[in-house]
Parts: structure tokens; sequence; C-alpha cells
């Protein structure tokens, strides 16, 4: 049975010039049912292999704000470990 990534975000003012959003997503992504045919009468079968280039983990944060004239934002983004074969 297939499982749903987990997803969510927040936002919050800390103060009415700085405030701040985060989001964060965890998955685990396979395949449920691929079969190759390697050799005649001969079959891989990949279910539950994880499936490559896509982490497990996704996550951003963003600080802004303002201060007098300017306004500014601080962002940074996370990706878990992700695997080729």
């Amino acid at each position: 049975m297939a499982k749903a990534p987990v997803a969510g975000q927040a936002k919050t003012r800390l103060i009415p010039a700085l405030g701040a959003d985060a989001s964060l997503t965890l998955s685990r992504n396979t395949f449920t049912h691929y079969r190759e045919l390697s050799a005649p009468g001969e079959e891989v079968i990949y279910d539950g292999n994880r499936i490559a280039g896509y982490p497990s983990v996704l996550g951003s944060v963003t600080g802004r704000g303002t201060l007098a004239s300017l306004t500014w934002s601080l962002s940074g983004r996370y990706a878990g470990s992700f695997y080729l074969d």
C-alpha cells in the first residue's frame, strides 16, 4: 500500500517588523510494482526499492522583516540525502 507524504508549513509574525515562514516534507518514494526483463525468462523485481533522485526530507525556512525603509528576507533550503544506483 502506498503511503502519502507528510507535509506541513507554518508562518508567524514574531514582532510587527519581523516574520518567519517554514515548511517541511517527509516522504519515502519507492516502486510499488515495477518489473524488468533482463534476459529471456529472467525478471528483476524492484518492488520496495527507493526511486533514485527523490530525497526523503525537504525543508525551507525564511525570515523577513523591515527596518526603516529597508525590507529584507533571508531564506534557506534543505534537501535530504538521495541516491542514484
